[in-house]
């Protein structure tokens, strides 16, 4: 054996960052850690030279010590060598001339003297770990590491419960030891007593089973006790970087672990949420949780959040109960706002992460480091497109050049009009995220793709046009992006439009909210009246929430020192959107301070695509027992939670398959072979013609705005001339119009057949605003053909019906005699010729109990009659 394979190999630490222009060589010589940084483009023999002269002196005073003053004087004047070879073999020398960074590799092995090394290059690297997130009982913890040269996947986590033991006695008595809290911490105070206390160690500590990764959930078993984790990094072998290796471990402690409130905020909802919504349906959240920068002010803590102990309102406490309630949910969508930027990433993101979410951030435009973040599950959805929205940004853009931005010229005439609004758009620093979602997998073809909008909208007493405005912007810039992608995906993406909006109704409906439910906003509206003149005092920036958290006046607002300059004239604008807010508007509050309540955030969604499942109800007064923030509910606002379906969601993959009737052949109707392909052809907003007991008929979705501005384009019909729907069976009818008042059996005598009926229309029928505005009545049929009843069944809501003619033409009883639409629908179904009367339907008016008016004689009026008046003795009114 050679001799010198004899000695022991210690170790030569060689980092070599990419970051950096240096090596770092570090070791232990002579007893002494020693470190070096040399130029990695250095030559290899000029660093070992230097290396030989710095390990003179200590190797000659290591001498001395063991040798003698005079031997060790002999001895150093021998050359000391200092060698870095191929391999432990010492057989071959490394090329003195190669630079330093291909010199120091892998396996190879440094001599100085005696002293053999082997290099460790780049070995895994643990800087720091730290905890965030307060621990409580059923609340995540997340540990993060300074980890180099190792992925963080690579690296091994533990966590460890401090030692302890159980005495019996009072609530917390015996003796604590040292590192024990003097008193419970407040959150323990308010829990129930214990009659057992647990009293600790810390240099006790027991591994927790299963518990191997950065988050920990703390237990039951855990309350009372200190918690530590510890990360050892790690390296898989490469050939850059040599064999696998593990770095050395280094750890954190968390204070001790408290009970948290008895009930979380969402509890009770959590209790309905157990399980993800199965695809193609998903669950979606949207939640201002309050930031920190703005909860932890003196003026907060005194004056808006008087009410809440401050201990309830540390920013560690709450974001524990808010990642609690969030991921309690089975979420599929969150999208949060008021953020702060240093809770996203040290605390949010790495916790969603965790849990399987992709998440992103913005931050506000202006100087306050807090804005909005969006969360999607990796496994449901993947980003295709994303786009960050500055509102001041893209108001001073349209105004200085507005070729650029074409899909904004509607605002161009105020902008010019008004330099008191464009130096107030300038420093508004509302921001919105447009992320593009994409299905992982299609369920069936039948998961549409989506266009998530996340905002959190200005909020000023004297400036809602503000907010309509931005809706506005946002609006169009949502379109173009969701067309732009849509040639990369399956079909177009859906809008969810989701956010604190600043807008509620408890003085009237605000212009933010009309835009976003009409698609337009007059320019008499109340917002242009109330917003003229307005002006920022200030000319620093404006910190928008200062005035959010500041002001309990949300209403029309007046006028205050504020207002000054020229007057803001109102514009009419439009949108290419007609959304639904997912709770209908009927939520009382989700904002509830003192001084305040009402309904600011929201969910809007194109309920031509899509229809809410299930509305999670939000507390009640009497269960959040007193304004917030509080020790249950971490935020002054409350989350909202909604599940989506897609509408026929088995026949909308067909959608595509479904021929332009001028490229080929009318089909022959069928009722089981065709009715899911027209139902698919009116979820997309297409017009398709159709089959009735009567005439032939144009068909579109009551609830699609696109479909009513075909049906009348495509007619040439007066805007104010309404039209009828239809339903697949009689009990449907009471879903769309106020029927409580006939008799019974009534509908049933009447339908199904050639008669529409005239009610009264329910405020909460799902129709498209759109369709007969103005009108408080509603035409209703129940068609006698089992095709076009199998239709209304397969589309899963009422249809709009009306003749298949342009408008004062004939009646069309043969598809023959509407060629000059087939072009226009998305298919034509043929039932061969209808009957030869062109006869209609014939409509009643039976709005009013006790009588009937007979609108319109068609097929059969004589039966109508009889029914009515000799059957169910109503009265019929004289036209």
């Amino acid at each position: 054996m050679d001799p010198a394979a004899e000695v022991t190999l210690q170790q030569a630490i060689v980092k070599s960052a990419p970051s950096d222009d240096n090596l770092q060589i570090a070791l232990v010589l002579a007893g002494k850690r020693r470190f070096m940084d040399r130029p990695k483009d250095e030559a290899l023999q000029k660093t070992l030279l230097r290396m030989q002269k710095n390990a003179m002196p200590a190797i000659e005073k290591k001498q001395k010590r063991k040798k003698g003053q005079a031997q060790a004087k002999g001895q150093s004047e021998e050359t000391l060598s200092v060698v870095l070879y191929e391999d432990e073999t010492q057989q071959q020398p490394v090329d003195p001339e190669l630079p330093n960074l291909q010199a120091w590799r892998p396996g190879r092995v440094l001599q100085i003297g005696d002293a053999r090394f082997s290099i460790t290059y780049n070995p895994p690297t643990a800087e720091k770990v730290q905890t965030f997130g307060k621990p409580l009982v059923g609340c995540p913890v997340i540990a993060s590491a300074l980890v180099s040269f190792a992925p963080e996947e690579d690296c091994k986590w533990q966590w460890y419960r401090g030692g302890s033991h159980w005495t019996t006695g009072s609530p917390r008595t015996g003796v604590a030891s040292q590192d024990q809290p003097s008193r419970p911490s407040e959150v323990e105070q308010n829990s129930a007593a214990s009659a057992v206390t647990r009293t600790y160690s810390s240099d006790q500590w027991h591994a927790i089973e299963g518990a191997c990764g950065p988050l920990y959930v703390p237990t039951v078993d855990d309350k009372g006790v200190k918690l530590r984790v510890q990360c050892t990094p790690a390296r898989s072998s490469s050939l850059e970087e040599g064999p696998a290796v593990t770095g050395q471990p280094v750890s954190a402690e968390t204070s001790a672990v408290a009970e948290g409130p008895a009930e979380g905020a969402a509890a009770a909802r959590h209790a309905r949420t157990g399980s993800p919504v199965p695809a193609p349906g998903f669950r979606a959240v949207t939640y201002n949780i309050l930031a920190d920068q703005y909860a932890s002010t003196e003026h907060a803590q005194t004056h808006l959040f008087g009410y809440c102990p401050s201990q309830f309102m540390e920013a560690s406490y709450r974001r524990s109960l808010i990642a609690q309630e969030v991921l309690g949910y089975n979420a599929d969508i969150v999208c949060l706002q008021e953020v702060d930027e240093k809770a996203f990433f040290t605390y949010f993101l790495p916790v969603m992460q965790h849990a399987g979410f992709d998440g992103r951030y913005t931050n506000k435009a202006g100087k306050t480091a807090e804005g909005s973040a969006t969360f999607f599950r990796k496994d449901r959805y993947r980003a295709v497109a994303l786009k960050e929205m500055k509102m001041n940004e893209l108001f001073a853009g349209i105004l200085a050049d507005p070729s650029a931005h074409a899909i904004h010229s509607q605002f161009l005439p105020l902008l010019q009009s008004s330099p008191t609004l464009v130096q107030a758009l300038s420093r508004v620093t509302t921001i919105a995220q447009l992320t593009i979602l994409e299905p992982v997998t299609q369920a069936g073809g039948a998961e549409g793709p989506l266009c998530l909008l996340n905002t959190h909208l200005f909020f000023h007493p004297q400036a809602p046009h503000i907010r309509s405005l931005h809706v506005a912007a946002m609006l169009a810039e949502a379109h173009a992006l969701a067309e732009s992608a849509a040639g990369q995906l399956s079909r177009a993406p859906t809008l969810l439009f989701c956010g604190d909006l600043n807008s509620d109704i408890n003085d009237g409906m605000p212009g933010a909210l009309e835009l976003l439910q009409k698609g337009e906003l007059p320019a008499d509206h109340w917002d242009w009246e109330c917003g003229a003149g307005f002006r920022f005092k200030r000319d620093e920036d404006v910190q928008e929430e200062s005035a959010v958290k500041a002001s309990s006046q949300r209403g029309r607002g007046g006028s205050t020192d504020e207002q000054a300059g020229e007057r803001v004239y109102g514009i009419h604008l439009r949108a290419p959107y007609q959304l639904r807010s997912a709770d209908d508007l009927k939520y009382p509050f989700s904002n509830y301070v003192r001084g305040y309540t009402g309904l600011l955030d929201y969910i809007w969604y194109e309920p031509e695509q899509l229809e809410v499942q299930e509305r999670l109800p939000i507390p009640s007064e009497q269960e959040l027992q007193g304004w917030i923030p509080s020790q249950r509910f971490p935020s002054d606002h409350l989350s909202l939670v909604f599940d989506f379906a897609w509408r026929n969601s088995e026949a909308s993959s067909a959608t595509h398959s479904i021929s332009h009737a001028a490229d080929s052949q009318t089909r022959h109707a069928e009722p089981d072979a065709d009715a899911s392909n027209a139902a698919a052809a009116l979820a997309w907003g297409d017009i398709v013609a159709l089959p009735t007991d009567t005439l032939y008929g144009l068909a579109a979705c009551a609830n699609s705005q696109q479909g009513m501005k075909r049906i009348y384009e495509m007619k040439h019909r007066q805007a104010h001339v309404p039209l009828a729907i239809c339903v697949a069976d009689v009990e449907d009818v009471a879903r769309y119009g106020l029927a409580g008042h006939l008799p019974d059996g009534l509908l049933g005598a009447l339908l199904p057949g050639a008669v529409t009926v005239i009610l009264a229309r329910r405020a909460d029928a799902a129709l498209c605003p759109a369709l007969n505005p103005g009108l408080s009545s509603i035409g209703i049929r129940v068609p006698g053909s089992d095709f076009i009843r199998g239709v209304c069944r397969a589309h899963g809501g009422a249809i709009v019906l009306t003749s298949a003619n342009i408008s004062g033409g004939n009646s069309p009883t043969n598809v023959a005699d509407f060629t000059e639409l087939w072009p226009l629908c998305a298919a034509v179904f043929d039932a061969g010729a209808l009957g030869v009367d062109r006869a209609g339907s014939t409509i009643v008016d039976l709005s009013q109990a006790g009588s009937f008016r007979v609108v319109r004689e068609g097929s059969e009026p004589s039966s109508v009659r009889h029914v009515l008046s000799d059957q169910y003795g109503l009265t019929e009114q004289t036209p």
